[in-house]
């Protein structure tokens, strides 16, 4: 009896510890450029709000290299 009493707050903790790590790697910690800063990652859903912030000073640019990168890719030769 004292076993499974003991037992009983390790488990909430190891519980409580589980959920804490499955929070930290959803969206909620930010979106793959905010870690990484590198043009291919940026997300203009996620990540326009980071143009003309001062933590992202190359955010714009990146913007526009991933939207040609983009437009070229898909376009391909059709012009």
């Amino acid at each position: 009896m004292l076993i499974v009493i003991a037992a009983i707050p390790i488990l909430i903790v190891i519980f409580l510890v589980l959920m804490h790590v499955s929070k930290g790697s959803g969206s909620s910690s930010g979106s793959t450029y905010s870690h990484t800063k590198n043009w291919m990652d940026f997300d203009p859903g996620k990540d326009s709000n980071k143009v003309g912030d001062r933590k992202y000073p190359t955010a714009g640019i990146d913007s526009v290299m991933k939207q040609e990168f983009m437009n070229d890719l898909l376009d391909g030769d059709k012009k």
